[in-house]
């Protein structure tokens, strides 16, 4: 089993594609759904703490008003992931 320590995500959308920017995308927020189911399966199958795989995972949708650029909604998503990380590791301690 593979140990994930944090994976950072940008859900990039634009606003042109006929919906608000903040709005989630059906089709991403099914595939994260089945992320993490799958991550719940390995965990509970893992017959050793260290097999279990945890994730920090940070979101940013593109908003052309807030964007200059595609990179600045993934530096937002990084955010995102790190403050998730650090909340994770808060938390088992």
């Amino acid at each position: 089993m593979r140990l994930v320590n944090s994976i950072a995500a940008a859900a990039v959308t634009t606003a042109h594609r006929g919906i608000s920017p903040a709005a989630p995308v059906a089709g991403e927020l099914s595939s994260l759904r089945l992320f993490e189911e799958r991550r719940a399966g390995i965990c509970a199958s893992a017959p050793n703490k260290w097999e279990e795989v945890h994730i920090a995972l940070g979101i940013a949708i593109y908003d052309p008003e807030l964007d200059s650029s595609v990179s600045d909604a993934v530096r937002r998503a990084d955010k995102i992931m790190y403050e998730n990380k650090r909340i994770a590791k808060s938390k088992k301690h």
